[in-house]
């Protein structure tokens, strides 16, 4: 509980590279991006000087580095709007991969009618695949993904 601002779901992914990528996160499906929650960059331009980009001071530049490419100097430090976050829980449920089209069928299903609380991730390996669900809602009340029907 506490405030946060959205992160990304990669934990090898800096701070950087997640917020001038976009940042795609597990609260992003209800939030948005972390590129969203941007107010300001601090950054050292070519020339060696220390700049504030924001809305209103060097917008053209700010918009740049929200999507823009790269190559406009280095960022220092990132401002962030916050938000306050309640309580979240998340799960992962773990089947054999003959199940993954029924995980899949039933992963899809279910996200139909998600709440925007909710987030899955499908994955597939040889070993497996998964699901995992972040919500901040009973989990219960989120998904059921306990005993997909076979296909």
């Amino acid at each position: 509980m506490g405030s946060w601002s959205p992160a990304g779901v990669v934990s090898h992914t800096g701070a950087a590279g997640l917020t001038l990528g976009g940042g795609m996160g597990w609260l992003s499906r209800r939030f948005g991006l972390t590129i969203d929650h941007l107010e300001a960059v601090e950054l050292v331009t070519a020339d060696g000087s220390l700049i504030e980009t924001s809305p209103d001071s060097e917008p053209e530049l700010f918009w740049g580095l929200r999507g823009g490419g790269g190559n406009f100097g280095i960022a220092t430090a990132f401002h962030f709007r916050m938000r306050n976050l309640g309580a979240v829980t998340a799960g992962t449920w773990i089947y054999g991969l003959y199940r993954a089209r029924a995980v899949l069928q039933a992963l899809a299903d279910a996200a139909r009618a998600a709440p925007r609380e909710l987030t899955l991730s499908f994955n597939v390996k040889q070993a497996g695949c998964t699901v995992t669900a972040f919500t901040q809602v009973p989990l219960e009340k989120a998904l059921d993904l306990s005993a997909p029907s076979e296909a």
